[in-house]
Parts: structure tokens; sequence; C-alpha cells
């Protein structure tokens, strides 16, 4: 009798354990606002520390640089912006087409434009031009990273490029159904990382260049509506946050979520949408637990600090 009930208390602890449920994912990120022309600072976690800062140009991409400060693209060169208010503290100018912009740790910055193909402009840490990278047969870039091996890789139109500081392009190709290539990083196990654009869905990508696996498609089965995917983070425990954009008008922001998350294999794990606070999206830098009195970069594929 005494078996049959630990038996039966034993089962219900398990079901209950089971059964509890997990608490919901919150994030504190910073997101790139494109149609809505502002940058905000979102703090699931304490709302209060939350803000929101208008911003002129169309800006796309953004680094902790240390200090509190965020390098942030916009057409004509850069800004950086003091985290605690979303204050520009430096605007720099470099001319048109600006799409990307990185900062390495010996403070060189690189600028990526769409000019003359694509060209990549080499600042030194006073913003003194000490170097420049021409490829006249590619255009439309969207997102460049520096990698861990000294290289560049570029989102641009259909491809995408690998290249060394001279410019030398070691790397080259395409993702079927990819249209608009936004973005690749290197994963510590030699994969690459690379969103798709209008095709929805984020590719993992071996060294001889084949798609092994896509996640996306269960963001559509959940029901949610998936449009341009951009600009991502690779997060500590593997998940991965995508910005999922869906047009340049303010009110686009109605028709999906913001952005998605999705677990280690694949599966849709959480979203932000709140189309009052933000038009869409295209970029996003999830900060929960990180320095930013330090510089990060995702050299190796996830975000960490500048050692």
């Amino acid at each position: 009798m005494l078996r049959i009930a630990l038996a039966t208390l034993i089962t219900t602890l398990t079901i209950s354990a089971t059964a509890a449920p997990s608490k919901p994912i919150k994030h504190r990120f910073i997101a790139i606002d494109e149609s809505g022309s502002q940058l905000h600072l979102i703090d699931q976690i304490s709302p209060k520390n939350s803000w929101t800062k208008k911003i002129n140009g169309n800006s796309r991409d953004g680094q902790l640089i240390g200090n509190r400060l965020l390098l942030l693209s916009h057409p004509k060169g850069y800004y950086e912006v003091n985290l605690k208010d979303g204050e520009i503290v430096k605007d720099y100018r470099a001319g048109g087409g600006v799409m990307t912009v990185r900062r390495d740790k010996s403070g060189k910055t690189f600028i990526g434009r769409n000019h003359k193909g694509i060209t990549i402009t080499i600042l030194d840490k006073n913003d003194k031009q000490v170097g420049e990278i021409s490829l006249k047969d590619a255009n439309n870039l969207r997102l460049m990273r520096l990698t861990s091996k000294k290289t560049i890789l570029l989102g641009a139109n259909k491809d995408v490029i690998e290249v060394d500081y001279d410019g030398k392009v070691l790397r080259r190709f395409t993702i079927p159904g990819g249209k608009h290539i936004y973005k690749a990083v290197y994963l510590p196990n030699g994969q690459m990382l690379v969103t798709a654009g209008y095709g929805g869905f984020i590719a993992f990508v071996d060294k001889d260049d084949n798609v092994i696996k896509k996640f996306g498609q269960d963001a559509k089965d959940q029901g949610e509506t998936v449009g341009f995917f951009a600009d991502f983070q690779v997060l500590r425990n593997g998940n991965i946050v995508i910005t999922n954009w869906h047009g340049h008008g303010r009110k686009d922001s109605n028709k999906g979520a913001h952005l998605l998350e999705f677990d280690k294999k694949g599966k849709l794990v959480w979203k932000w949408h709140e189309p009052e606070t933000a038009g869409c999206l295209h970029g996003v830098i999830v900060i929960d637990g990180y320095d930013i009195r330090r510089m990060h970069n995702d050299s190796r594929g996830f975000m960490s600090p500048v050692k």
C-alpha cells in the first residue's frame, strides 16, 4: 500500500513538474527602425529603462563599440550614439550610399557603400582614410561582417561574398531561394549562417557552399507572417533572433512581428511586435547580460567582447 502511495506521489510530482509553465522569454535589445526613422532601446525586464529616439536617414547596421556607445550607420556615414539616452554624440560623413559600418579592436572603421559597385572605405581611429576595397562587379550591398580570419563577409544582392583586406575575392556563392542576401557570419564549427532576405529564411551553409538546413518555416506554421529576413544575432544559448522586415511604410509594421526568435531546432520560441512603438526593423542587438562598456563584435558568429 505504501509503495502504491509513493509511486502515485512520484507520478503526480513528475507530471506537475513537466506541466509547469516555463518563464516567458524577455529581452533587452536595441532596435534599428528603418520605416519609423527611429532607434529604440527596449527593456522588457525593466520597461522604465526603454527609450525611443528619432534619427534621420535609413540606418541599417549597429555595433557596440564600448563606453556605452553604439556605432550606427546612416546613408552618408555613421553616428555614435549614447546608449544611456539615445543622444547622437558624433556624426561622420563619408559620402552617399552607406549601408553598413564596423569597427575593429585597433579603432579602424570600415564603411561599406553602394558606390561604383561596392566600395569599402577603411578609416583609422582619427577618421583618416587608410585603405579602400573596390568590387566593381558586385552590387546591392546590405551588411558586412569582419571575421576572425581577417576577411570580410558581404551580403550583396543574390551573393554571399568573402574578400580579404586587399579586396581579393576568396569565396562567392548564391543561396537557392534567396533574394537580397542580407548578412552572413561564420559559426565556430566553420559553417556559415546567412539571412536570405525576401526568401524568408536563415540558412546554414557548409564549407562547400551547400545549404544544409533552414530556419523560418516554423514561424509560418505558427501563423506568423514572414517577410524579409534581415539582420540577426546568435544568442549565448544558441537561439537566433532575426529581424522580420515588412516594408518601407510606417504602417507596414502592422503586417507581422518585428522580431522572431528560433531555438536550436528551428522552433519559434519568442516574438516581438509593437507596431504602435516601432516601424519595420532593419537591425537588432540583443544586450541581455552584455557589458555595454566594452566593444563587441560577431566575428565568431555570436556576439562577444573584443579581446
